[in-house]
């Protein structure tokens, strides 16, 4: 299934900037911290990421000016409370008034957003299982909700948050105001606002099918090897964090058209035992934990095929070992993929017969016959004539 581009930060901020103040809202984490964050705030939307992270360093000004946005809503619902309280109850009740400014805190902020350098404290995100640098997760009410893989710009985040909340409380309030007033920062005509739309809660494996690599490669006559590696466009992946497990569909040497007609059609005569050497890792699933990697080691036996239609045609067929390496966790893992020429070639060569071959073999078979057919008849006479003295 082919992945949309992600879009790695606001390109927009810039045109748009004297609607920013400069102010950051970001908090910045520790594991201290970021505990009382989630038990003190229904919504914490965080980025995980490393100061020497290119994509992380993308994402940065687009994440500070989120903040702003989120402490500016938190400001102008603070307001309105107040005011609201204000003309129902007067400017004299001072209990009232502490009470007030009591929910006035909790209408305040609408959601923390944070950040956590994964350099730092790099347990906390070892314990969140963060693989990859930038990861937006969003936490409600204290648990991991899921992670954020949108567009990272200002009114994408903003309306992911609103659905977030309707979904979860089926109500528009602070998360929705945040993503309205992102549109009007942003100079879109209030018609073209998109709305909170519905989130997909279940998972399924054919919308994830991971990395599907398809091609041809050209290599020398040589031993070599090839190595796969996990990399993402979007992402900076941590490399102990990485599984390179995967399965093979189709892995050959030789002319791809050569291969396919002696796979899938008759054209070439050749037993089947030859045919399941030319691709014996067809269907294998290779599983692999963390620090862990399957090498595989491919000894390759040149195989030519003769007629006289075709001529000459060379594939290879392949013995093949795999081996489940451990990797250092400080290296890359790669799915490698090694292979050496056999001293051996194998030959198959097809030949047709003229007719009158077949005629002179009819004929051999005749004369053989009568010949045999002559002895055995002067042996029996001979032992009769013998007989009869």
């Amino acid at each position: 299934k082919e992945q949309k581009d992600v879009k790695m930060f606001d390109e927009d901020l810039h045109v748009h900037r004297e609607f920013w103040t400069g102010e950051s809202g970001v908090v910045d984490l520790d594991p201290e911290s970021f505990s009382w964050a989630l038990q003190e705030n229904d919504y914490v939307f965080i980025d995980f990421f490393a100061s020497w992270c290119s994509h992380c360093q993308h994402l940065a000004p687009t994440w500070e000016v989120l903040g702003e946005l989120m402490n500016t809503v938190a400001y102008h619902n603070t307001a309105e409370h107040k005011a609201e309280h204000h003309r129902n109850h007067g400017a004299d009740q001072d209990d009232d008034d502490a009470e007030a400014h009591d929910v006035a805190e909790d209408l305040a902020a609408p959601i923390l957003i944070g950040k956590v350098d994964c350099v730092a404290y790099e347990s906390l995100c070892d314990e969140w299982e963060i693989n990859s640098y930038p990861s937006i997760i969003l936490f409600v009410e204290g648990e991991y909700y899921n992670e954020y893989m949108g567009h990272r710009t200002i009114l994408e985040m903003t309306n992911y948050l609103a659905t977030v909340e309707k979904d979860f409380y089926d109500t528009e309030s602070h998360l929705h105001s945040a993503s309205m007033e992102a549109n009007k920062r942003m100079g879109v005509p209030e018609h073209e606002w998109r709305q909170p739309r519905e989130m997909k809660d279940e998972w399924h494996d054919e919308d994830h099918p991971g990395c599907h690599l398809n091609g041809v490669l050209m290599v020398d006559r040589v031993p070599g090897s090839f190595q796969v590696v996990a990399r993402s466009k979007y992402k900076t992946l941590i490399p102990s964090m990485t599984n390179v497990s995967h399965e093979i569909h189709n892995l050959t040497f030789g002319p791809p058209t050569a291969l396919w007609r002696l796979k899938y059609t008759d054209e070439i005569m050749v037993a089947d035992e030859v045919k399941n050497h030319i691709d014996p890792l067809q269907g294998n699933v290779y599983v692999s934990e963390l620090h862990e990697a399957y090498h595989h080691h491919m000894k390759l036996v040149p195989t030519n095929f003769y007629s006289r239609r075709d001529g000459q045609t060379e594939v290879y067929q392949i013995l093949t070992q795999s081996q489940l390496a451990h990797i250092s966790p400080s290296a890359v893992p790669d799915a490698k993929f090694s292979y050496d020429l056999s001293p051996v070639a194998v030959t198959f060569r097809t030949t047709s017969r003229k007719w009158y071959d077949y005629l002179t073999s009819i004929m051999a078979i005749v004369g053989g016959t009568f010949t045999l057919v002559g002895i055995f008849e002067s042996s029996v006479r001979a032992a009769t004539t013998k007989k009869r003295r």
